[in-house]
């Protein structure tokens, strides 16, 4: 308010004039030089003060008087020396306005405004406006003088009228100093802003005849106090002998704004200590009544940075050691809320409150409802608070009146009902918010909801602007008035870098450094604090954690001891040895104990890592010995439940947690568990919680997202306590000593050791992004805590997950999968992983490295994967690497085990008896190096092929196979185990390596010494369960590399199951094949010696093979059984004979079949082709006692070279129903064009019926009559070109089948001569010529394809005469023209086959070339007016030639093709003028089943 007076403009003593708009003085007082100007309309004043009721008189002042709006006092200082405060003598008083009057001292009522001297109360010695003063003063280099200073003051008040009920206000004023290397302001009071107190008048004593209210007083709001320091000052530049700096104080102070920096301050009064830096402080001369509106004191923010407040050390030591300076962001008699106090490098003597309040209660009386206190912040980053001094969020405090203090009542103080502040103690109450940044020490934290990590953001913090402190997802935010969820959130920012939280450090890099410890309890701890909540508890609701996202994953340490602090007394940030290994910090899913009682196992039993947020190092600030923790939960639990402020954590203090500054899926929602209802039991879903997307970083690159699990409360160090508690001291006024004791039941240290609270994490799953995550674990530099080798800190309990792999680096002992891991939900929470199937599966599809020197352990079923998803291929890479499977089951994508690596799978610790273990592999697998497991080991390969290169003496399980393949390279790859081949699978014995006297077998030794010449190998099985196929041997086909199997207990052959030899069949002296010597043998199976015993030869059989005469009792050994069995549970043998080309006839094969001979108890399979009288084996066809048959591949060859003939053609076959000269216009045809197609199937046998042949033939043909003539009116001629394609297919079986393929092609001329208009109308000649050549080809199943061609000409002459022999019908439309032509043709084929041999080595030759064929016949016609006929033909063809072919020295003839019977039926006609059409089929026949039928179609164009 601009009071109506008329203000003048003078010029006082000490005052010099400058021009109309800028004034300015100067003036020297205690050998300080004050130069002061003006900007704007006022005046400045600067003498000694007006008299006036507040100060009285005499002291010397500088302030603007007139109209200060929009002016600001500047005021530079040199020089001086006294920064004491000797009161009247060197006091100065500052002001960017000031309003008074001039009045006798403690004259009160002189300062109440009333509607009748509102125009006069103000002389022209002061300013005319009660806001917006400005003071601007700064300190030169080592200038030094002591002030009392206001931004602005006002000591009005006015009558309780509304026209003056602003008139005491005092807002919007600035007061800056700016303090120069070496300056020091010592000073009492810094006010940005101090509106009327109305002092001095009360009710009670009749003084308020004036009618001033005395309840609500004035507004002080929006004022501001910013004090810099000169950067780098390490000495004092600010003394406080008493006072403080207040950026506000009146009834109402909001809004206000107090920031110092590098402000070096000393405070050598007990009542700095109370009340020293204050935003804004709401009282109205001490008054206080029960109401929360005694005062107002709400939004003010307090910032220091890189300052220390009365750490200096006559601070330290004034009033014995109580002096210093407390730092409140708002303080009220009323309400204190929603202010903010921000410490930053700094160290302050004395307690920081983010508020204050008093609620209008001195005292609560006994019975009474505890205040409801409101929120406030205290910001913290890199901050030290000395001695006893604490963090209070909000607090409240008891306090006397003067009446009951006895103290001497203050001037000016209105009524000795007013609080005393000097008996003002803190109650100890955990309200309001904290945060923690970097580094931060106070003796305790007296908050509600503390936050690590994060700290207010003062880049962003507007002055005078209005925050909401308090987060939506705090835990019973209680009174908080929803309307300042309306304002804007305070700007936070996040730490970074040294002073982030990180997952791995010991103490996070934001922190508490507690110097009273932990404790529980609310019990007065010094003279300062009130013992109102003596004997009670409390301890943070919530503890929010802002963590960083990277994990540092390239640490190998896995030395957990916690070592907190180091011999200097210093935070140890990180445990010794350096990055803790990822192996270490997965522990906390394992509990040591099971109780049925998760919470108390948790705090009782928990051994994973605690990212430590609080620390303690067992002493306190005096260094004497306390114990750094004492928590009881229980009374924490009852103090809440009696104040109304359950939130059912079972006295715990709930933890929330930001990554990187954000929550929940990027929101601003913490991720957190909500505690339980009271009643329900804990479990693992409902007391831990995930957050996801941690990124694992090794050798500088993101390789993984960690989802990280947390136990959903705060850790605290300690143990449990037993029944009687243990005691704890606090301060006690009422005893001598000052030590009271009280009972802790609940967490407790040792006193004298270190402890802290922090948050109990593990990484629960690891996505694994990249392609290799390293797994640090044990090797010979390892250090462990307390020297106890502890397995859990190199075991990964953790979920593995993703498409990369992991790797075991060299020298490194790593474990994977603990089965003590809790059973959590199956969908890792966040971690997009897919369903879990059991407790330690994992689902990690990448690589598997085990380096050379390294092992991994495997501590679960599934740890390398699940049944669905797994590790892509297991590679144990070089010498002295182990794999151990521990019994456990696993399924993997591929095996590798390199040279020197070792693969074992069975538990080692109970031996044969142990379990077993499963170790499936769902691909290839190839071992170089070894396999170790007892009898009920299992290594199964599906769909896969596994190549064993190695001996493995010591794998005494089963090898299965499982549609898959097993390749043994070692004839001692499986000799102590026992092969179980699957249906569709296959096991080789690929070894080729002599037989060896182990005593492994003396089955194997009796039989390979049976003949020392024998070339043969030996390999070496335990047992063989056969459902798939076992191949005997491999390589090469040479002897040497056949082999004796040698199976030292049993063979088992099931339905379906084959076994497949090969060798030299020969004769009995001569064969070398594979053999299987086992001791007992049962089932079944089918011997195979190749694919399909069809083959010649056959795939099993060396090629060089030549079959040999050989008696059954004289057989070919091929399965000898030492224990053949009783009767009904024998091996039974199943062969399906085949043949051997036959020694000295290669066009004939041996049939070799099975059978066995007994001797003793011994049973011996052999192979033979010949039987003798007393057979036990019947033979199979076609001869009883001898199997010497025809092979196919005769029929086959000859099928090709008759197909050839199938080119020959006949002149009907092109001709139509032809003529010269149409008989319909008369026009004359000078040329045709035609085609045909013939399709033809035949069968004929060779070698007495010993084969049958089919064959298929197709020949397509074109050709154009290019001359048609006339000799004469009789003779006329025809010549024309041809060329056509063939395809041929023919199907031969014998004992086995064979096929052949020609296609081909051929051209040709042809010409004819006739009588008549056409060939059929009298006598004709034709003949043709051509050249043939084709492609053939014959395969089977005995023998490769191979290939030959073939090429040569072809000739023909025919003839016929066509004799009229009547008509039929009577009418034009059923008139019919019958002929009879009678005909005759030879024709010479020259096409001839190069020669051929197969992969047998069997040469063939053709047989029967240059063949004449003679066909005579006749046909007879049935004409229909010269547009269509039908007719019948007979033919007998004769060839002069036998078709077959020679094989080797064998000569094989088709039987019954020789002479042939053939009968022809077909039409002949218009198709329209000019087109003419025909078909035909045909059948030919022969002696010895021989038989071929044709079809064909012809169409005809002429011209």
């Amino acid at each position: 308010m601009v009071l109506s007076v008329a203000i003048a403009v003078g010029s006082f003593a000490g005052m010099t004039q400058a021009a109309d708009d800028v004034k300015s003085a100067t003036v020297t007082w205690d050998n300080a030089t004050f130069v002061a100007t003006e900007t704007g309309s006022a005046e400045i004043y600067a003498n000694t003060l007006p008299s006036n009721p507040i100060r009285g008189n005499g002291f010397k002042g500088i302030f603007l008087y007139g109209n200060t709006l929009g002016s600001t006092l500047n005021v530079e200082v040199s020089g001086g020396s006294n920064i004491a405060n000797n009161y009247n003598n060197n006091q100065v008083y500052i002001m960017g306005n000031f309003q008074a009057v001039t009045a006798t001292s403690q004259s009160w009522s002189s300062l109440v405004v009333t509607p009748s001297n509102i125009d006069t109360i103000l002389t022209e010695d002061y300013s005319s406006t009660n806001s917006h003063g400005s003071l601007n003063l700064i300190l030169n280099e080592n200038a030094k003088f002591y002030a009392v200073l206001y931004g602005g003051r006002n000591d009005l008040v006015g009558a309780d009228t509304k026209d003056l009920a602003d008139v005491g206000d005092s807002c919007n004023n600035s007061l800056t100093i700016t303090l120069k290397k070496g300056a020091v302001l010592g000073a009492t009071l810094l006010f940005g802003g101090r509106s009327g107190q109305a002092e001095g008048i009360t009710n009670a004593e009749g003084g308020n005849t004036l009618n001033v209210s005395l309840k609500k007083g004035y507004l002080t709001d929006k004022n501001e106090i910013i004090i810099n320091g000169a950067e780098g000052e390490t000495d004092i530049n600010l003394n406080f002998p008493a006072g403080g700096i207040f950026g506000a104080e009146g009834w109402q102070t909001n809004n206000n704004y107090v920031s110092l920096t590098n402000a070096i301050i000393r405070a050598t009064s007990t009542n700095s200590r109370k009340f020293g830096i204050v935003g804004g402080r709401g009282l109205y001369n001490f008054r206080i009544y029960a109401d929360k509106d005694s005062a107002i004191a709400n939004n003010n923010i307090l910032l220091i940075q890189k300052s220390k407040i009365a750490t200096d050390k006559e601070s330290l030591e004034a009033e014995g050691g109580k002096a210093g300076m407390s730092v409140l962001g708002g303080y009220s008699y009323g309400t204190a809320k929603n202010n903010i106090t921000v410490i930053e490098d700094s160290e302050i003597n004395g307690h920081v409150y983010g508020g204050l309040e008093l609620l209008g209660i001195r005292k609560l009386k006994e019975g009474e409802e505890r205040r409801k206190l409101n929120a406030n912040l205290v910001s913290l980053h890199n901050a030290k608070l000395i001695g006893d001094s604490v963090i209070y969020g909000t607090a409240t405090a008891d306090s006397q009146t003067y009446a009951e203090s006895k103290n001497t009542i203050s001037a000016g103080v209105a009524s000795s009902e007013a609080v005393d502040e000097s008996t003002l103690k803190s109650v100890n109450r955990r309200r309001g918010i904290a945060y923690i940044a970097g580094s931060v020490q106070a003796a305790s934290a007296y908050v509600r909801f503390i936050h690590f990590g994060q700290s207010v953001d003062v880049g962003k913090l507007e002055k005078f602007k209005s925050y909401n402190i308090v987060q939506p997802y705090y835990p019973s935010i209680g009174i908080q008035d929803p309307a300042d969820f309306e304002k804007t959130m305070v700007p936070a920012i996040n730490s970074v870098g040294s002073e982030s939280n990180r997952i791995g450090q010991l103490v996070g890099g934001s922190y508490l450094y507690s110097t009273k410890g932990f404790h529980s309890s609310l019990s007065q701890q010094d003279a300062n604090q009130s013992n109102s909540t003596n004997g009670l508890h409390n301890f943070w609701v919530a503890s929010y954690v802002n963590l960083n996202s990277g994990i540092v994953g390239d640490g190998d340490n896995l030395n957990t001891k916690v070592t907190l602090f180091d011999n200097n007394n210093k935070v140890n940030h990180n445990y010794s040895g350096g990055d803790l290994s990822l192996l270490a910090l997965d522990d906390g899913m394992i509990l040591n104990n099971s109780s049925g009682d998760l919470m108390n196992d948790f705090r009782d039993a928990y051994q994973g890592r605690v990212l430590y947020l609080g620390v303690n190092n067992g002493k306190d600030y005096k260094n004497e010995p306390i114990r750094a923790v004492a928590i009881d939960f229980e009374k924490i639990q009852s103090f809440r439940h009696d104040n109304g402020q359950d939130v059912n954590a079972y006295g715990n203090t709930r933890i929330g947690i930001f990554v990187d500054g954000k929550g929940e899926d990027g929101s601003s929602t913490p991720y957190q568990k909500a505690p339980n209802e009271i009643g329900v039991p804990g479990t693992w879903e409902n007391m831990t919680f995930c957050v996801p997307n941690f990124a694992i970083t090794q050798g500088g690159n993101d390789v993984a997202l960690a989802t990280l699990g947390f136990y959903k409360y705060l850790h605290f160090d300690g143990e449990l306590t037993g029944k009687d508690g243990v005691e704890v001291p606090y301060y006690d006024e009422t005893k001598t000593d000052d030590k009271g004791l009280e009972t802790i039941h609940g967490k407790v240290t040792v006193e004298g050791t270190e402890g802290g609270v922090g948050l109990k994490y593990w990484i629960e799953s690891i996505n694994i992004r990249g392609e290799s995550l390293i797994l640090y674990g044990k090797n010979e530099n390892s250090v462990f805590a307390e020297n106890n080798d502890n397995p859990d800190v190199y075991t990964l309990s953790a979920y593995l997950t993703g498409s990369g792999g992991i790797t075991i680096p060299e020298n490194s002992t790593v474990i994977i999968g603990d089965n003590r891991q809790p059973a959590l939900a199956t969908n890792i929470s966040g971690s997009n992983g897919v369903p879990q199937e059991k407790i330690g599966e994992n689902t990690f599809i990448g690589e598997t490295l085990i380096a050379t020197g390294a092992t991994l352990k495997q501590g679960t079923d599934g740890a390398l994967g699940s049944k669905q998803r797994y590790t892509r291929n297991l590679l144990l890479a070089g010498e002295k690497t182990t794999y151990e499977l521990q019994g456990h089951e696993q399924t993997v994508g591929g095996l590798e085990v390199q040279k020197g690596a070792l693969a074992s799978l069975s538990d080692k610790e109970n031996g044969a008896t142990g379990k077993g273990g499963h170790l499936t592999v769902n691909g290839n697998a190839t071992v170089e190096g070894n396999l170790e497991g007892n009898s009920q080991a299992r290594l199964t390969i599906y769909r896969g092929n596994a190549v064993i290169n190695s001996d493995n003496l010591e794998f005494h399980g089963d090898l299965e196979l499982n549609n898959s393949t097993g390749r043994l390279e070692n004839q001692n790859s499986l000799v102590q185990a026992r092969a179980v081949i699957s249906a569709i699978s296959s096991l080789y014995f690929n070894s080729a390596q002599p037989a060896t006297v182990s005593g492994n077998s003396s089955i194997a030794t009796l039989a390979i010494t049976k003949d020392a010449t024998d070339p043969r190998s030996a390999a070496y099985i335990r047992g063989i369960q056969n459902a798939g196929e076992v191949f005997l041997s491999g390589g090469a086909d040479k002897a040497s590399n056949l082999n004796h199997v040698n199976v030292s207990e049993a063979y088992e052959g099931q339905e379906g199951s084959v076994i497949h030899y090969r060798g030299l069949v020969q004769g009995p002296n001569n064969s070398y094949v594979d053999v299987v010597h086992s001791k007992t043998a049962i089932g079944t199976s089918k011997v195979s010696f190749g694919d399909d015993h069809n083959k010649i030869p056959v795939s099993g059989i060396f090629k060089e093979a030549r079959g040999e005469k050989t008696l059954k009792s004289e057989g070919i050994p091929i399965f000898v059984i030492a224990d053949k069995g009783i009767e009904g549970n024998q091996l039974r043998l199943e062969m399906q004979p085949f043949g051997v080309v036959a020694k000295d006839n290669e066009a004939y094969k041996w049939i070799y079949s099975l059978g066995y001979n007994d001797e003793e108890q011994q049973r011996t399979w052999v192979l033979y082709n010949s039987d003798d009288k007393d057979h036990y084996e019947p033979l199979v066809p076609p001869k009883e006692e001898e199997n010497l048959v025809l092979r196919p591949e005769a029929g086959a060859y000859v099928g090709a070279s008759q197909s050839w003939a199938k080119m020959h053609m006949r002149l009907h076959d092109r001709f139509g129903q032809a003529y010269y000269i149409d008989p319909f216009d008369g026009e004359e045809k000078p040329a045709a064009a035609w085609v045909r197609q013939v399709g033809s199937h035949s069968h004929f046998r060779m070698a007495g019926g010993q084969s049958k042949t089919h064959s298929n033939t197709a020949v397509t043909q074109i050709g154009g009559d290019l001359l048609r003539n006339e000799f004469n009116d009789d003779w006329k001629y025809i010549g024309g070109v041809l060329a056509g394609g063939l395809y041929n297919r023919s199907d031969s079986r014998s004992w086995d089948s064979a096929k052949s393929r020609s296609d081909g092609y051929s051209l040709g001329v042809y010409g004819t001569l006739y009588t008549g208009n056409s060939p059929d109308d009298g006598f004709y000649v034709d003949s043709w010529l051509l050249f043939g050549r084709y492609d053939n080809k014959i395969w089977s199943d005995e023998i490769s394809p191979f290939k030959f061609k073939s090429h040569g000409w072809v000739w023909s002459v025919e003839t016929g005469y066509t004799i009229p022999i009547g008509e039929s019908g009577t009418k034009d439309y059923n008139k019919l023209i019958w002929t009879f032509q009678p005909e005759a043709q030879l024709v010479w084929d020259g096409v001839k086959a190069n020669s051929a041999k197969d992969s047998f080595g069997t040469k063939y030759h053709q047989l029967g070339t240059d063949n004449v064929t003679l066909r005579v016949g006749a046909r007879l016609h049935a004409n229909y007016m010269n547009k269509g006929l039908g007719f019948i033909e007979g033919n007998w063809i004769h060839n002069s030639k036998k078709a077959g072919v020679q094989m080797g020295t064998d000569k094989i003839y088709m039987d019954g093709g020789r002479n042939l019977g053939e009968f022809r039926m077909g039409l002949e006609g218009h198709l329209s003028r000019n087109t003419l059409g025909w078909a035909t089929v045909g059948v030919q026949a022969g002696k010895s089943g021989y038989h071929n039928e044709t079809a064909q179609i012809g169409i005809k164009y002429m011209f």
